[in-house]
């Protein structure tokens, strides 16, 4: 039977733990990325742009991968462990979204997000678990959509419900040398992403929508993965923990209050005329 280490104070510690972050360019993945450094973690940052913000001379490399790409991947993992010889904890943030209904899918957008939300955590998973350390964390970022039917997002909801159904089966086999995998499945999350028209009227829906009316923000995902990735959270794998102000629990009171409002006002025997 393998021993786990329960770490002492101070909790949460990352200390010497070799973390690699893909999408870590902007977003919930520079806020991760961050975050891990700040807490002692040997950060290796992943992207398809480049890794410039402020402060990201704190990492321990930066790596240019198309996760989407099984040969990007590899050469990545194979670069971490020539450097640091092995890692701890992988957070699979990289992911792109396209917004589109059942009726004007097409394969270029299909494949795009299945290539980099799914495939690409298929690709790391798959070249990390040889070299992951024991007691590691691998950690995938998912979505509500994940988990929900979202109008408008057949093809984005589609990838993450996959990434939520992988994560459980690496869960299981993975078990045997104590590595973690779970997902964070946030509702929305105020990134660049949203910096349009079609962003910002989904913050606003978001406050009326969620029983907790504050939209997230990358810091509040990037805590959630912090606590995943340290060891003190040692029987927590195979789960998808939602991080959506309990929209998932159930409809807001805002919600409730409109439709009881209609309901009383379209009035008993109404409905046809």
């Amino acid at each position: 039977m393998s021993v786990v280490m329960i770490p002492t104070e101070p909790f949460f510690d990352l200390t010497d733990r070799v973390a690699i972050v893909t999408g870590a360019a902007d977003g919930i993945g520079a806020a991760i990325a961050k975050r891990f450094a700040a807490a002692g973690g040997i950060v290796i940052g992943a992207d398809i742009h480049d890794i410039a913000w402020a402060g990201a001379e704190q990492l321990a490399a930066r790596e240019r991968c198309d996760v989407s790409v099984e040969a990007d991947v590899r050469a990545l993992m194979q670069h971490t462990a020539a450097a640091f010889g092995c890692f701890h904890v992988l957070v699979n943030n990289a992911g792109i979204y396209r917004p589109g209904t059942v009726r004007d899918m097409d394969a270029a957008g299909l494949d795009a997000q299945l290539g980099v939300n799914f495939k690409g955590a298929v690709w790391t998973i798959k070249h990390a678990a040889g070299i992951i350390e024991e007691n590691g964390s691998i950690i995938n970022i998912s979505s509500y959509a994940g988990s929900r039917g979202v109008l408008g997002l057949a093809g984005y909801g589609a990838s993450k419900a996959a990434l939520e159904s992988y994560t459980r089966v690496a869960a299981l086999e993975l078990a045997d040398r104590h590595i973690r995998v779970n997902c964070i499945s946030p509702g929305t999350i105020h990134t660049g992403l949203n910096d349009n028209k079609h962003g910002r009227a989904e913050m606003r829906a978001a406050t009326i929508l969620q029983p907790l009316i504050h939209v997230g923000q990358p810091g509040e995902v990037a805590a959630l993965a912090h606590f995943l990735a340290s060891s003190d959270c040692g029987l927590i794998t195979g789960q998808a923990i939602a991080l959506d102000g309990g929209k998932s629990a159930g409809i807001s009171r805002a919600v409730q209050h409109l439709v009881v409002s209609a309901a009383s006002l379209s009035g008993p025997g109404s409905h046809g005329q």
